[in-house]
């Protein structure tokens, strides 16, 4: 997926939205307000820490505390809304990064009626944005990758309809 999502950055107008999973690896924090939290987040290649290699995660700390950094290089698994941010849209900036994941938590139901999937965030054997207060201490166990402790989740967060 995150060679797709590298596409939609150069190949989809600004604001095209589409739901995604990605993985990759923290590189900073952008900026912390007192609602979000932004990180970027490297997908990879072979210059992973430039912004064509990268998107803006931002978290929405409604959904639970997240440290507002967290150890260079830790690996980030994330599910939401991908968003190509390449120019300023109404009330909200371009991203550095040119593209944004956003609503990378569970959907309290109380803003769309419920209609919107449930995203998550994880780091580092922390599972972020599925409740109110502190992270889930869950990940992968007895050996298995994080890939193979996600794959059972993936069709909850990521509907067969999404692209």
């Amino acid at each position: 997926m995150n060679d797709t999502v590298l596409n939609w950055k150069q190949a989809t107008p600004n604001q095209y939205t589409s739901r995604a999973y990605v993985l990759g690896r923290y590189i900073r924090t952008l900026r912390v307000r007192p609602s979000h939290v932004h990180f970027e987040l490297s997908l990879g290649g072979a210059d992973a820490a430039s912004p064509a290699q990268s998107v803006e995660l931002v978290y929405n700390r409604e959904f639970g505390e997240m440290p507002p950094e967290f150890a260079p290089n830790s690996e980030v698994a994330a599910c939401g809304d991908y968003i190509t941010s390449n120019a300023p849209a109404g009330r909200y900036e371009a991203s550095p990064m040119g593209a944004i994941f956003h609503w990378v938590h569970y959907n309290p139901g109380n803003r769309d009626g419920g209609k919107h999937p449930h995203g998550f965030v994880w780091v580092g054997g922390k599972l972020f944005g599925q409740e109110r207060g502190a992270p889930r201490e869950r990940g992968p166990s007895r050996g298995r990758s994080l890939m193979e402790w996600l794959s059972p989740l993936l069709p909850e967060f990521i509907p067969e309809t999404a692209h």
